[in-house]
């Protein structure tokens, strides 16, 4: 068994698709600010709505991108997905696979499956049968859970 920690979180790709939607919100917003609302009897509300959509948009893309994580520790799996933290000793754990949705990590007790967002595998991907780092992750994570069992 391994002493050392390792941390997996949303790949740059997903970080940077996240920042360049707040960026395109952003400049949208922006516009709409400085041209102004020209639409009758609306007043300032329209443009109010976007800075308060915009600032919800920002926490999403903060939320959804930079928060996630998986981390595999000496003693447990720790998965912090954007709302919830779970942490599952490795001598519960009985199957990890990539998903869609993240890694989908089956454990015992529990009926349904612990999702970690921080790492996918792509519909595209799982569709052409394509190597990707969630199948990496997925088989470092079965294989500590495998040598602890050892």
């Amino acid at each position: 068994m391994k002493d050392s920690t390792q941390l997996w979180r949303v790949s740059f790709k997903g970080r940077a698709g996240a920042v360049v939607v707040l960026l395109g919100w952003s400049a949208l917003t922006l516009c709409v600010t400085i041209g102004g609302n020209h639409t009758p009897g609306a007043g300032e509300s329209p443009t109010v709505l976007l800075w308060v959509m915009t600032i919800a948009i920002a926490l999403g893309a903060w939320r959804c991108a930079f928060v996630p994580y998986v981390e595999d520790t000496p003693s447990e799996l720790v998965v912090q997905n954007p709302f919830t933290k779970v942490r599952t000793p490795w001598s519960q754990i009985q199957s990890v696979s990539p998903g869609s949705l993240g890694l989908i990590i089956h454990t015992k007790g529990r009926k349904r499956p612990t999702i970690a967002w921080a790492v996918q595998k792509g519909r595209g991907a799982r569709v052409r049968g394509t190597h990707t780092r969630a199948d990496d992750v997925a088989a470092a994570l079965m294989a500590h859970a495998f040598a602890v069992r050892v």
